[in-house]
């Protein structure tokens, strides 16, 4: 049987879906089963924001990361203009002692080191850090929304009672195993209902990550006479279980 809640008690045109599945661990991107254990409507959240986040690095790569052939060329050029200089007279250990400073200002370790920021300010020369930038992946997307609510009756106030009730219960595990485990708390899913707007937030698959209920919303704590709270700020903050994909947001008619 499935729990139906709703505040306020008429709903408005423009408002959201905050439902609760149990736990069953869905292949990555499938649907939330349609057969939910709880349907909570509520008016539209104070705000109505929605973020998108990849995972980039930008490692330094190796002296031979980047281009080995270049690197390689170069240290043959290098060879030979020290070939030349030998030949021209130069004598070998100042060939040494030029190999050995230019090595230390670009060698990776040693170049960061005193003595090769020494070498580097010797040579004018510094290790070239060959940056590149590596898609690591996509952050799973979190969502936080706040709703503050006044109830305007008796009903209003015993029924938004209800629904902070029922998210706590649903948001957390249950003891099972004589105590010795721990079931999944249940998975929810918001949805907003604004005509035929096409770029709303959707929060898929979640788990609800917190939860604040402040009943100084008006700057001090206000009651009515049978000791429920005359208005009530609610935050909820979501994790979502799977990634997004391009398939999230276009048909494959399009996908390229």
């Amino acid at each position: 049987m499935t729990i139906e809640l709703s505040f306020p008690e008429q709903v408005p045109q423009y408002c959201c879906r905050l439902k609760f599945t149990k736990y069953v661990r869905p292949r990555p991107n499938s649907p939330l089963t349609s057969s939910f254990d709880c349907v909570i409507r509520l008016p539209l959240p104070s705000a109505l924001n929605d973020q998108y986040s990849m995972e980039v690095s930008d490692p330094h790569l190796d002296v031979l990361g980047n281009a080995p052939s270049d690197v390689l060329m170069a240290g043959k050029s290098k060879m030979e203009a020290y070939a030349s200089e030998l030949r021209a007279g130069k004598s070998a250990l100042s060939f040494i002692k030029d190999a050995v400073v230019e090595a230390a200002a670009v060698m990776p370790g040693l170049s960061d080191t005193k003595y090769g920021k020494l070498a580097q300010a010797q040579t004018g020369m510094v290790r070239n850090p060959h940056h590149t930038m590596i898609f690591d992946g996509v952050r799973l997307k979190t969502f936080a929304y706040t709703w503050k609510m006044s109830p305007r009756s008796k009903a209003e106030a015993t029924s938004l009672e209800d629904i902070v009730n029922n998210i706590k219960a649903f948001m957390h595990p249950k003891l099972i195993g004589g105590g010795f485990a721990l079931e999944y708390p249940y998975l929810a899913q918001l949805d907003f209902t604004v005509g035929d707007n096409k770029i709303l937030p959707n929060v898929k698959t979640s788990f609800i990550t917190g939860l604040t209920v402040n009943g100084s919303a008006g700057g001090t704590p206000a009651f009515y006479k049978d000791g429920k709270y005359s208005i009530v700020e609610m935050s909820i903050s979501f994790q979502e279980i799977n990634i997004q994909t391009r398939d999230d947001f276009t048909s494959a008619s399009t996908n390229n």
